[in-house]
């Protein structure tokens, strides 16, 4: 995995394309390399990177470049306990790399002292002759946080490109001429196997340190936390089995930070407190100490990015170069790994390049499921103990859906995603389907069961005035009755759940209900009760409910 090269002091080093360690300084500079083995992503943009290498035989100075940006207290260096890795500071450095013209200023630099033909935005006729000069790009002036006056500290950028503005002189037949570079429209090149390549400034964060002893065992790990690497679950559940459903996973992930080869990803499910994600390390000198104190006095929810780090699942980002990769075979359900509340799904040997996205199955298992009918009707009465009449007259037709209840038996958790019914070809509807552990169930809603109509009333029946007086206001004690009435027009019996939430003291529920004293209610002068039923309603009958129920309302 690693290499050991000795660099003396008179030679430059280039540096090789990957994670580095190296020194073009020094003299006896040893250049090792590592790779990714093991990345752990969630689901927030977030990946818990571990790093593999070999240290020279050779005691002498090292230095690892470029440096990951990483998340604050996560980045480690380990090694055996015979290692001695001493002096490692992180600094900034400066290498350049080759580069392809991206722009008409970067062809034109790649012109310096040769021919071209310029076709200008003003005029038709071109202007032939020699580049003599570029205006050359110029650092960005950022203000010293800690200078005592107007002095700045000049900070280049990350690949410093030159300005559309700027004069471009060329030598013509008839002398040399000054013309401003947006006034370009068009070079042309009348030179066969002309060389257009470039070179670019690029500067990175290295570590430099020293290793005092030469050790026997060799082996040492990076790992860190950094962002620009995430998965995006879905499932599809396939019903055209009465009893069966068929319900099938993958995860898109989306890779914007580094080239990957052969790397183990582990896809994990679950709520982990990652409170310093959106911190960058101190080694990573993407910010100087005043901002440092600046992110770390800002509370979690204040900071840059705190968005991404609620584990909630969002659309998957779109993106034309999706890419499918060789895995296990689609029908085998993976056997994953539980770590205390997290769970990680494990992909083995995954190549995925920055900026494609790799579609990867996950697992195909079957469960038993049902159809199921679900009414959900809303309480009436508000925070501040007043019935809302206009609210319940909106709502007297009430939404039955028609949802598929699934029962967790496969070997793995489900995380929250979207999940897509289909009956074979056909798609049924998608919904969320939230996070279900092994042995547990989940409802999927399909579609509004138009063929189920269902209505709701409620009446005054009895009203006492002045019933009673608490924290110095009256209240009046109203006898609510409530019926209810669903129709089912389809042409087979349904299993159909209704919810009724409402405030106050129930009096009767006919048939007999499932009664639930909800807390949210403590602070107000009615209890907060949910009364559930479970019906079966043959094809083509009526079905009628009743409740009676007393509030306090203020008057």
């Amino acid at each position: 995995m690693g290499r050991d090269k000795v660099v003396p002091a008179s030679v430059v080093c280039v540096l090789v394309v990957g994670w580095t360690l190296a020194i073009c300084e020094a003299a006896d500079v040893s250049e090792v390399t590592t790779k990714a083995t093991q990345v752990a992503l969630f689901k927030n943009g977030v990946g818990y990177f571990v790093r593999t290498g070999e240290l020279p035989e050779k005691s002498g100075a090292l230095i690892i470049r470029p440096l990951p940006t990483s998340s604050h207290g996560t980045f480690w260096v380990t090694h055996d306990r015979e290692v001695e890795l001493h002096d490692l500071v992180a600094r900034e450095a400066t290498h350049t790399e080759p580069a392809e013209p991206a722009s008409l200023v970067d062809l034109l630099r790649t012109r310096l002292g040769k021919e071209v033909q310029l076709h200008l935005r003003d005029t038709e006729k071109p202007i032939e002759g020699t580049v003599l000069a570029l205006p050359e790009p110029k650092p960005t002036p950022q203000p010293d946080p800690y200078a005592s006056g107007p002095s700045v500290r000049y900070i280049e950028p990350y690949y410093p490109r030159p300005s559309s503005q700027g004069l471009l002189l060329v030598k013509t037949d008839w002398g040399v001429v000054g013309l401003g570079l947006d006034r370009v429209e068009r070079v042309d090149i009348y030179e066969e196997g002309a060389d257009l390549s470039l070179t670019r400034e690029v500067r990175s964060v290295e570590l430099a340190g020293r290793l005092a002893a030469a050790p026997r065992k060799r082996a040492f790990t990076l790992t860190y936390l950094a962002k620009g690497i995430t998965w995006a679950p879905s499932y599809k559940i396939d019903i055209s089995d009465a009893d069966v459903a068929i319900i099938s996973g993958k995860a898109a992930v989306i890779n914007e930070v580094e080239d990957l080869t052969d790397v183990n990803l582990h896809l994990v499910t679950g709520f982990p407190n990652l409170q310093f994600a959106d911190i960058p390390s101190p080694l990573s000198l993407k910010l100087d100490l005043a901002q440092f104190f600046q992110h770390l006095a800002r509370p979690p929810e204040q900071r840059p990015g705190v968005a991404s780090n609620i584990m909630t699942q969002t659309a998957m980002l779109y993106r034309p170069e999706e890419r499918v990769a060789a895995l296990p075979g689609y029908a085998a359900s993976q056997v994953g790994e539980a770590a205390e509340d997290l769970f990680f799904y494990p992909l083995e040997g995954v190549s995925l390049a920055n900026g494609e996205v790799g579609y990867y199955p996950l697992f195909t298992g079957s469960v038993p499921y049902k159809h199921i009918y679900q009414w959900t009707i809303p309480d009436y009465t508000s925070q501040t103990d007043r019935y809302d009449e206009r609210r319940r007259e909106e709502e007297e037709r009430q939404v039955v859906w028609h949802s598929v209840r699934l029962q967790n038996q496969t070997a793995l958790p489900w995380t929250t995603a979207p999940a897509m019914t289909v009956a074979g070809n056909r798609i049924l509807g998608q919904d969320t389907l939230t996070y279900t552990p092994v042995g547990g169930s989940v409802t999927v809603k399909l579609t509004r069961a138009v063929g189920v109509a269902a209505q709701q009333q409620e009446v005054e029946v009895e009203r006492e005035a002045e019933a009673i007086k608490l924290f110095g206001r009256l209240y009046q004690r109203v006898t609510v009755e409530g019926k209810l009435r669903v129709h089912n027009f389809k042409s087979e019996p349904i299993d159909l759940e209704i919810a009724k939430s409402l405030s106050g003291e129930l009096k009767s529920a006919t048939p007999e209900a499932e009664v639930r004293q909800l807390a949210w209610g403590l602070r107000q002068v009615n209890t907060a009760n949910t009364l559930t039923w479970h019906l079966t309603i043959p094809a083509g009958e009526e079905t009628e409910l009743a409740y009676t129920y007393a509030v306090l309302v203020s008057r």
